[in-house]
């Protein structure tokens, strides 16, 4: 069988559809910037202000340990994953600030806000 040579395979465009390509994948991705930026500027907003309840919840189950997160999940309606996250993510309890505890979840949440968006650009195209 015969190879053929790779210039062979591509689609030929017509003159000027390359920078018109490029300059829509360009805004496609100042865009995508854009709103990832706003995304996490909206989450990093008063990162700092007093913890919540169920925030208080997660930090003082997280502080008893491992075991302590396991023996919970029995009687408790939430998942240990989260505290168990948060447990692993704070240095095992070294961390103790506001910020700490809620920059895992505000990447998170900016991370959904990626998904989002491309779901949105591939049903837009």
């Amino acid at each position: 069988m015969m190879k053929k040579n790779p210039s062979e395979l591509r689609v030929r465009l017509p003159e000027g559809a390359n920078a018109a390509l490029d300059r829509q994948t360009l805004a496609k991705w100042t865009i995508f910037g854009i709103v990832l930026l706003i995304a996490f500027a909206i989450r990093v907003y008063k990162i700092d202000s007093p913890l919540w309840l169920d925030e208080i919840y997660g930090y003082r189950l997280a502080k008893l340990g491992f075991e302590a997160i396991i023996q919970s999940s029995w009687t408790d309606a939430h998942p240990p994953l989260y505290c168990l996250l948060q447990l692993i993510i704070s240095g095992f309890g070294y961390i103790q600030t506001e910020i700490g505890w809620r920059w895992p979840s505000s990447l998170n949440g900016a991370g959904c806000s990626d998904c989002v968006f491309r779901v949105f650009l591939l049903s837009a195209c």
